[in-house]
């Protein structure tokens, strides 16, 4: 049996791919060789169940896609603080939380904050604007766009009030022209897996409903390029 010799830093960068692009890429053809939909509206649980779902692998996209740009980092020698997880983690490290207590906390408020941006979107703003609903790929759009207005009001606000700061000095010493590629394709992994795990979680998930229809109809929900 032979195993392949990697370098530490090249195989959990091969890792952290396969979820920051494989995972969003896989949904995505699922959803572009047509998923199953019910002919009649979903119950309000399993609209709610599939963007609790959704939320989850999207942020394990984002977290992954945040990973992986560090990771890229030290692979061209060039190690730079790219993970949005990791900086806040250490500003909690520095405030005198342990280890598992600071990961912890963060990775858990990382997923509240995805649910919550999955309901805001799902819930809130798309049925005022398409209240008829809209293609997965402008679902997409909305969601990257919803995202990057919320981290840029946190890194605004947080830039403003902490001069001298842990997060004015890592936004320094990362470099903008570093973090705002890995900020975008974190926010895009993470719109993409949401719009698209959601559409299948409600065609997937079992009925809430007694009165639901048990027939259903395949349809197309991405146009081919």
């Amino acid at each position: 049996v032979r195993y392949v010799h990697m370098p530490a830093i090249e195989l959990r960068l091969v890792w952290l791919l396969l979820l920051a692009l494989g995972l969003p890429l896989l949904l995505a053809w699922f959803c572009y060789r047509g998923h199953a939909e019910y002919t009649v509206a979903p119950s309000r649980r399993r609209t709610w169940g599939a963007i609790v779902l959704a939320s989850f692998a999207g942020a394990t996209a984002l977290g992954a896609t945040w990973a992986a740009a560090a990771s890229v980092a030290e692979v061209w020698r060039e190690p730079r603080q790219l993970n949005v997880a990791f900086m806040l983690a250490d500003v909690l490290l520095g405030r005198g939380l342990s280890p598992a207590s600071a990961y912890m906390l963060v990775y858990s408020a990382l997923l509240l904050l995805c649910i919550g941006v999955g309901v805001l979107y799902y819930e809130g703003i798309l049925p005022i604007i398409a209240p008829r609903g809209t293609t997965l790929v402008l679902q997409t759009l909305g969601l990257a766009l919803l995202g990057l207005v919320l981290v840029c009001s946190f890194l605004g606000s947080a830039l403003a009030f902490s001069r001298g700061g842990p997060i004015d000095r890592w936004w320094e010493t990362s470099g903008p022209g570093y973090l705002t590629p890995a900020l975008l394709a974190g926010l895009i992994s993470f719109a993409l897996t949401t719009a698209c795990a959601r559409a299948l979680a409600i065609a997937i998930l079992p009925s809430m409903r007694r009165s639901e229809k048990l027939p259903v109809v395949v349809v197309e929900t991405l146009a081919p390029a």
